[in-house]
């Protein structure tokens, strides 16, 4: 599965294990948050439909740049009430970039 010299092994490893946690946290966010992102999920379906269906849409692209910025708050948030509860959470807060 993984070719080339071990240090090339371990790096591809570890990028696949950050991958793994990062996509497992962005659920853990997503199952937990309370419904204030729902409407910025909905905006991100429709936007992902009108691509799909290769229309433009910048008015779109323009509201969900703005929403951008208060997720990643909410995500922060989240990211500092789980380093609180779990130690494992505190060292991958360290670990990850």
């Amino acid at each position: 599965m993984l070719n080339g010299s071990h240090y090339v092994r371990a790096v591809t490893g570890m990028l696949m294990v950050e991958d793994l946690i990062h996509k497992l946290e962005w659920r853990a966010f997503l199952t937990h948050k309370e419904k204030a992102i729902y409407p910025f999920l909905e905006q991100m379906k429709e936007l992902q439909n009108m691509r799909v269906a290769n229309e433009r849409c910048p008015e779109q692209f323009e509201v969900i740049t703005g929403q951008m910025v208060q997720l990643h708050q909410y995500c922060l948030e989240f990211q500092k009430k789980r380093e609180a509860k779990s130690e494992l959470c505190q060292f991958f807060g360290v670990w990850l970039p």
